[in-house]
């Protein structure tokens, strides 16, 4: 039980400052060894090219599916916060986090070439219609909620006998899907079938715990701070969420895991890519778009937006506005790119000198709105919902809804700077919203 880590700290959670943000940074230190260590293994063997490059896409995308497979299962037998807590008969949540950082970190050289992969490898959607790996079909209902149906014997492709071996916007993509498109669409199953799950039972379950002990402070059953507070006249919630050991570890022990500054980082900086790919699709000639959203799953935007309030939420808008940086192999090939990163420091584990200038926290703001405005595109009222939420915390600021006025938007601060980015967009003349 990694939450009984934190409690053996003396006096816990009133433990002397720094005790438990020292441990949490030790956590973190010994999970990027056992990442960096199993993904320097698996880049030895795509380094030998050809079957080898297919059997580690092909394990990815198995461990996607199997995290995918329970999921659905535990969804069609859901009750209220039913999903709070692990279930022994699932994958554990350490590895499911783990597969999600290790198929983030090969994406890396696809974010850092992102001005370029994504016109020449990222425009041909033809994975997401038909993929012997993952089946995006099965996975979630398309953007546009049109029914796509069986097309395994279709030759020429969702975009007819025109737009075979050109993608779908003609921008030179490979008749065959190249390794730079399977990396970034595996990295994605991660994201969403092992990263994205774990986020949400980590809120729920704090969410449980939480109400749980309000629960006992209130019936004067809590710890004696809780009693006395109760005792005096109304509750002080915050000295009872200050106060209970098992909220607090649980705490400590999801935010060293989600937002450890290795992984968090790569997902931001996936998230960024992610939002300037749906731009990109968004903007083609009409027709061409839609078919793109014929077959992009709601997941990918879902997913995305998620993640991006995630963040928010706990404060960590930081990690938005570096990107994440890049982390990796310094000379880490996919696709035939080869991608140059300054070596890592303690306190700065992704700063990286070779960030793609479209990666930007405008990403952000720039994505939601071209969406918000097509609503061809985007079709069902919940996924828009998830565009309106993560503008929505971008203008609340860090900490989420639970922000004070006083602290939104301070000049210097990562929530002034994604405000920034928000309204040069949202206000700017090319979109249509210019005042």
């Amino acid at each position: 039980d990694a939450p009984s880590l934190w409690t053996t700290l003396p006096r816990y959670p009133k433990c002397p400052p720094g005790d438990r943000e020292k441990l949490g940074w030790i956590t973190q230190r010994g999970a990027k060894t056992t990442r960096d260590a199993a993904h320097g293994a698996l880049l030895r063997v795509v380094k030998q090219k050809g079957p080898h490059m297919e059997t580690v896409l092909a394990w990815m995308s198995a461990a996607a599916i199997e995290a995918g497979e329970y999921k659905k299962r535990k969804e069609d037998n859901a009750t209220h916060r039913g999903g709070a807590f692990a279930d022994s008969r699932a994958c554990d949540d350490d590895w499911l986090v783990g597969l999600a950082a290790i198929a983030l970190r090969f994406a890396r050289p696809v974010a850092d070439g992102a001005d370029r992969l994504i016109g020449a490898r990222l425009m041909d959607v033809s994975p997401l219609r038909k993929n012997w790996r993952f089946d995006w079909r099965d996975a979630a209902p398309s953007l546009t909620r049109k029914p796509r149906g069986d097309d395994d014997d279709d030759d020429e492709g969702a975009f007819g006998e025109e737009g075979k071996g050109k993608g779908v916007s003609g921008e030179g993509a490979s008749s065959s899907v190249s390794f730079v498109a399977e990396t970034f669409f595996v990295a994605h199953a991660a994201f969403q079938s092992a990263l994205l799950p774990v986020v949400r039972r980590f809120e729920e379950a704090s969410g449980v715990l939480r109400d749980r002990a309000v629960g006992k402070a209130t019936q004067h059953g809590g710890n004696a701070d809780a009693a006395s507070s109760a005792a005096s006249g109304p509750l002080d919630v915050s000295a009872v969420v200050a106060a209970d050991v098992d909220l607090n570890a649980h705490g400590d022990c999801g935010v060293a895991a989600l937002l450890d500054p290795d992984l968090a980082g790569d997902a931001c900086r996936f998230a960024l890519l992610t939002c300037v790919w749906l731009e990109r699709l968004a903007s083609l000639a009409p027709a061409e778009a839609e078919a793109a959203f014929d077959v992009v799953p709601e997941t990918f935007l879902t997913a995305t937006c998620d993640w991006v309030c995630f963040v928010l939420r706990h404060g960590k808008a930081e990690l938005l506005l570096d990107g994440g940086g890049s982390a990796g192999d310094p000379t880490s090939p996919v696709g035939g790119v080869v991608t140059k990163t300054t070596p890592t420091s303690p306190t700065t584990p992704n700063s990286s000198s070779s960030s793609s200038s479209s990666l930007t926290v405008s990403a952000l703001a720039r994505c939601a709105v071209s969406l918000l405005s097509k609503p061809h595109l985007v079709t069902h009222p919940t996924t828009r919902a998830s565009l309106v939420d993560m503008l929505q915390h971008i203008i609340i600021g860090e900490g989420g809804r639970v922000a004070s006025a006083s602290t939104l938007g301070v000049r210097g601060s990562a929530t002034h700077e994604l405000l920034g980015a928000f309204y040069t967009n949202v206000f700017h003349p090319t979109l249509g919203f210019n005042t």
